[in-house]
């Protein structure tokens, strides 16, 4: 019985060992708690504060619909705003694109008949013109001489003839 006589000294060596490590963690987790408690917390805002329940009022059943009627108008009338503002765009695209054949068709003609660059057409008119040379700007008129100042006049006598 050899093993009984070294089992029971086999059993405080553990506990020894345990008790040392349990010791030792909770020392650990102590001063990790220490040493955070002066640290402050990263700063993060706050979270907003939830709005305190609003006092709710209710209109009557007709008010009710006739808010409801005047709403679904609104509706209606914004959904017509946007399909009548897609319609402008595609109106103006399209004009566009019609000024451009339009100038196109003009240059065209000033090709055909052999006309210099210079050669314009109004777009309104469908008028051919020369584009005049630039002409430097007239001089500006020479600015008025400065006016003499007035000349006091010169005392005279009474007696003096």
């Amino acid at each position: 019985m050899t093993t009984s006589s070294t089992y029971p000294y086999r059993i405080p060596s553990v506990l020894k060992h345990i008790f040392i490590t349990f010791v030792f963690t909770v020392l650990l987790v102590l001063c990790c708690l220490i040493a955070t408690m002066g640290q402050q917390a990263p700063a993060t805002p706050p979270a907003p504060a939830p709005a305190p329940p609003a006092a709710t009022y209710t209109p009557t059943e007709i008010q009710s619909l006739k808010l409801k009627l005047a709403q679904a108008n609104a509706k209606v009338a914004q959904k017509d705003l946007q399909a009548t503002q897609q319609a402008a765009q595609n109106a103006q695209a399209a004009f566009q694109q019609s000024v451009t054949a339009l100038q196109t068709a003009c240059d065209d003609v000033r090709k055909e008949q052999k006309w210099p660059e210079t050669v314009q057409c109004n777009l309104d008119t469908l008028v051919f013109f020369d584009k005049p040379a630039a002409t430097p700007p007239a001089p500006a008129p020479a600015p008025p001489a400065p006016a003499s100042p007035p000349v006091a006049p010169v005392p005279t006598s009474k007696g003096a003839k």
